[in-house]
């Protein structure tokens, strides 16, 4: 069989799966199914083959509100190398394989 991406389910068995870290296996294990299925603040998808589970990530949505963040963190990340930007300015990269998000320099 091959490998399939799909969301996690209730009758997924989450407690065989190891990934080698051990904080992402105790959110995998404990918090990905409440978060999806009782809380629904995101979306567990996950990588199986012969329902066994290779992989997961986890999609939940939020944001910064930057004139919420401390002066401290403002005025650090003013501190890059860019030259001009407007912190209200960001948007999703457009660039295939870039994950986060990206500020005009």
């Amino acid at each position: 069989m091959s490998m399939r991406i799909r969301r996690l389910e209730p009758g997924d068995d989450r407690d065989r799966f190891r990934s080698g870290h051990p904080d992402l296996d105790r959110f995998f294990h404990r918090f990905a199914g409440q978060n999806q299925f009782r809380h629904h603040v995101g979306v567990t998808y996950i990588a199986v083959e012969d329902d066994a589970i290779l992989g997961f990530v986890t999609v939940s949505p939020s944001e910064i509100e930057i004139d919420a963040l401390p002066p401290s963190a403002v005025a650090g990340c003013r501190a890059t190398h860019c030259r001009r930007y407007d912190w209200r300015d960001w948007r999703w990269p457009r660039r295939r394989g870039t994950a986060g998000l990206a500020r005009p320099c």
